[in-house]
């Protein structure tokens, strides 16, 4: 699929977000929901369509924001579990073990990534 906004992050991580039902980037949606798919290296992470966008109108730019951080913080609960290495997700996982491991180990580029975002947003 190609999505509406794509980031690219050091590593070879893109990021790719598109507005459900179409959209366009720069625009802010209230209510929406968002598809996104993570690679590395066009190798697929993770992909679903279970962000969304309260009433709080937001961009494709704010999505990817938000995406990164919960992916950032499924690294920190992932180390946290006490579960690391193990098979199967621990309680609070947001993804599976092979999603929460790579999380970690690109838990650096993707908070530097969602900071970013954010100070952009605050501009």
């Amino acid at each position: 699929m190609e999505y509406e906004y794509t980031l690219t992050l050091p590593g070879g991580i893109t990021i790719g977000i598109s507005a459900v039902g179409g959209g366009t980037v720069g625009k802010a949606y209230a209510n929406n929901h968002w598809q996104y798919e993570v690679r590395e290296n066009s190798e697929l992470i993770c992909e679903g369509a279970d962000l969304r966008s309260g009433w709080a109108p937001a961009t494709h730019e704010v999505m990817a924001g938000t995406l990164l951080s919960f992916l950032d913080n499924e690294a920190d609960v992932y180390t946290g579990s006490g579960e690391m290495g193990t098979a199967e997700p621990a309680d609070g996982w947001g993804w599976d073990v092979k999603v929460a491991e790579w999380c970690y180990l690109n838990s650096d580029a993707l908070g530097m990534a969602r900071v970013e975002i954010e100070e952009s947003d605050n501009d």
